[in-house]
């Protein structure tokens, strides 16, 4: 992705037809063939504080600065052009053209080099097993929260992020994938296989995917079915003990009872 970085007077600019309104800090536009995600801020004004315009291919772009927020954007001092959340949500709109997906999830690899992703929304345990596998030695955490997922060489790989959770563990390290594991807290370790369906869905329902583009949509769904198909997944149901990083080792990444 090329993108050219530029400072504009960004007040009375008229947007296209309005896709998605995020109810935060974004929303995106669709204008002439290209998309354009507008970020503004209660505390600085109504007129966006940047604007990004980018292809359909998200190959090429422009990011501009509002060059009247000169408290937020001093002259002469630096800036990053892809402040949160405006780096990730290029990304996703890259990832959504057949590249591979992002998942709300941690990415643990072993001493060993396999890998697992350990899925779940918020309180479902990720960073709590995080700590736990750093608790043993050559482990390394490449996201506590989330976890790219793409297919390379005919096998399912994982990425680290910089978009770190609570543990603010980060890697760009990546691995292939030896299994899914759906987080359960409960008072004893468990691994239950999954059906391929039920995995795919509430991979869906965790991953972050552009649900205002039809093409994109249809091309997350595809590819976690394909997913589910190379990759064993299971339930996880845990204590947080160290003990539930040896059972993983011993048990996960079997197919044994997996459905389809």
């Amino acid at each position: 992705m090329r993108f050219a970085v530029e400072r504009a007077n960004l007040s009375g600019e008229r947007p296209g037809e309005l896709l998605f309104d995020s109810g935060a800090l974004w929303r995106l536009y669709a204008d002439q063939g290209d998309y354009e995600l507008r970020l503004t801020s209660p505390v600085l004004g109504e007129t966006p504080y940047k604007v990004i315009r980018f292809d359909a291919a998200v190959e090429n772009g422009t990011i501009q600065f509002h060059s009247g927020y000169k408290t937020y954007f001093p002259e002469g001092a630096p800036v990053d052009p892809l402040e949160y959340p405006l780096g990730e949500l290029i990304y996703l709109h890259w990832l959504a053209q057949g590249r591979g997906i992002e998942i709300h999830s941690c990415g643990v690899i072993d001493s060993n080099g396999d890998g697992y992703l350990m899925v779940g929304h918020s309180g479902a345990g990720k960073t709590t097993a995080a700590g736990l596998w750093l608790q043993h030695p050559g482990v390394t955490v490449i996201s506590d929260d989330r976890v790219i997922i793409r297919k390379e060489d005919g096998q399912m790989w994982m990425h680290g992020t910089p978009w770190h959770g609570t543990g603010m563990l980060a890697s760009p390290r990546r691995v292939p994938l030896k299994a899914i594991l759906f987080l359960r807290h409960a008072t004893q370790h468990r691994l239950v296989p999954r059906r391929r369906s039920l995995s795919a869905s509430q991979l869906l329902a965790c991953a972050f995917v552009p649900l205002y583009q039809r093409a994109g949509l249809a091309y997350s769904i595809e590819f976690l079915e394909e997913v589910t198909s190379l990759v064993p997944c299971a339930d996880l149901e845990f204590t947080p003990d160290l003990g539930v990083v040896d059972f993983v080792r011993r048990n996960a990444g079997r197919r044994d009872g997996q459905g389809n």
